[in-house]
């Protein structure tokens, strides 16, 4: 019997949260100023597998659809925010880290 090459839901899920975490990561040493040219080439690299990841998060069930863009929105940004080494506008969760993080210092 063939094997689906369809992603599952689950492995799509999986996919948008990794790929969100190590953006908010990135974002985070842009904002420490601790991000390296490598760690600018890895969010250059992420940012362009978002469009493929955006058309594949179109195959999750309509109650999670939101999430998903609200997912894929904030790793876009955190993603332009390390490319850029930061000093742009970024999305509301780095911009909370470093609200906290200047707040504790």
């Amino acid at each position: 019997m063939p094997t689906s090459k369809k992603p599952s839901e689950a492995a799509i899920k999986r996919e948008l949260h990794t790929l969100s975490t190590r953006a908010f990561e990135l974002a985070k040493a842009a904002a420490d100023k601790a991000a390296g040219d490598s760690d600018k080439a890895e969010a250059a690299k992420l940012a362009a597998e978002l469009p493929a990841l955006s058309a594949r998060s179109k195959a999750l069930s309509a109650d999670y659809q939101a999430e998903a863009a609200r997912v894929l929105s904030e790793a876009r940004l955190d993603l332009a925010f390390a490319k850029a080494g930061g000093g742009i506008p970024s999305s509301i969760r780095i911009g909370r880290y470093i609200t906290e993080k200047a707040a504790a210092e």
